[in-house]
């Protein structure tokens, strides 16, 4: 699960940028570590209503929402072209007070729902709608 710190500003990264940067990463994988599941995981949604994303997230805009905005819908397009698993963690768990991290409870909903796709090679009944399997 990658993606949410490269829509900073300072990196002006745009969402087909990051999915080809994606692209190379899992050629490499593909390359040196045939026999490995990959379960692709968009990351959660940024959250700028959170109470304290004003404050400690300086580093993203508006503009950066709206490219993590994309992020399912591009991871979901990517682990479909190359035969992976995908999970979209957003539909699992949210923000904390920051807008950007997990909470520990999120982090556990994420571990569940990572885990019955790992397992079972399909979205769990817990993740229906927000996990792909195509293995």
């Amino acid at each position: 699960m990658l993606g949410t710190n490269d829509v900073k500003t300072e990196f002006g990264l745009s969402v087909d940028k990051l999915i080809g940067q994606w692209e190379a990463f899992l050629d490499d994988v593909a390359r040196y570590a045939r026999a490995a599941t990959v379960v692709l995981v968009s990351p959660i949604r940024i959250d700028p209503e959170q109470p304290r994303f004003a404050v400690d997230m300086v580093a993203f805009d508006a503009g950066s929402v709206a490219k993590a905005d994309r992020f399912a819908e591009a991871y979901a397009a990517l682990a479909r072209r190359r035969g992976l698993l995908f999970l979209d963690a957003a539909g699992v768990a949210a923000a904390g007070a920051d807008g950007i991290h997990l909470t520990g409870a999120g982090h556990a909903r994420l571990a569940d729902a990572v885990a019955a796709v790992i397992l079972t090679g399909q979205p769990s009944s817990t993740t229906a709608g927000a996990a792909t399997g195509t293995r």
